[in-house]
């Protein structure tokens, strides 16, 4: 009960009171928090790509080489293990 109370208000925050183009961007983000298994702080700061990704309003992907010599991009987000993005990749 705890987790959807503290999900709740910041949602509506976010939903009412950001920018008209980056309140999809922020909803994601707040979506994605909750909706790993493993919820955690954030250690690091944002990297390179989340900054750009973020300015740009866009989504960000990475490629990634497969065995087989072809090359796959992966959408990645903050929360996205290495683990992850293999199974992306390879389900792709």
């Amino acid at each position: 009960m705890i987790i959807i109370v503290t999900f709740i208000f910041p949602l509506r925050y976010i939903s009412d009171q950001s920018f008209n183009g980056y309140k999809a961007v922020a909803q994601h983000k707040l979506l994605r928090c909750f909706s790993v298994d493993y919820p955690s702080p954030r250690y690091y700061p944002p990297t390179l790509l989340e900054w750009h990704a973020s300015r740009k309003r866009a989504k960000m992907a990475l490629p990634v080489r497969l065995p087989r010599g072809n090359e796959v991009y992966c959408h990645v987000d903050s929360w996205t293990t290495g683990e992850d993005c293999a199974r992306l990749a390879l389900c792709a």
